[in-house]
């Protein structure tokens, strides 16, 4: 996975693209005039492309995805170096950075944790619902993979708590005893 945000970002613009086009959600014109369209408020100049985008845009440009019904819905990843999918491992429609990524961006066990926890909710055929649970547990609009790992932690124990399961023990610690002579 790319270290770089902007990169991930536009790797996950360009799979969502290929998603709608292929669907038929959406033509190259109609990709172009929603990123015109955010280009426009955002007030970007320049020719429609999502690399001109900011982190803002970006986001936006995903979100846009979302309404139009267009995610990255968990399908067979392929193992490294091999055509064959791989039984029981599936790629999230979230992307989290994983052990190469930025040292405060969340891990992809968390995005599959976030996304299974939406699904268990029964919230994923609406992305608001998950974004404005998100902006409400830390306080600020972003969306999955732009979260910390420390931000990820509050999204998924709040999910867990709306889901009903159970909170995990703590461990107390308790000073051994002293033998009693």
């Amino acid at each position: 996975m790319s270290k770089d945000p902007r990169t991930r970002d536009l790797a996950v613009i360009h799979m969502l693209r290929k998603r709608a086009l292929d669907a038929g959600v959406l033509d190259e014109d109609g990709y172009r005039a929603v990123i015109g369209g955010i280009m426009d408020e955002l007030g970007t100049p320049g020719a429609p492309s999502a690399a001109a985008l900011d982190a803002a845009g970006r986001s936006r440009l995903i979100l846009a995805f979302g309404t139009l019904g267009v995610r990255l819905e968990r399908a067979p990843s392929l193992a490294p170096g091999h055509g064959s999918p791989v039984v029981g491992h599936w790629r999230s429609r979230y992307i989290g950075s994983g052990r190469e990524g930025f040292a405060g961006s969340l891990s992809q066990k968390q995005a599959d944790e976030i996304a299974r926890l939406e699904d268990r909710l029964k919230w994923s055929p609406d992305p608001t619902r998950l974004l404005g649970f998100i902006e409400r547990q830390i306080g600020r609009s972003l969306h999955v993979h732009e979260l910390t790992k420390a931000e990820a932690v509050k999204v998924i124990t709040g999910l867990r708590r709306l889901d009903g399961a159970p909170r995990r023990e703590r461990r107390r610690y308790t000073s051994p005893r002293k033998p009693t002579a």
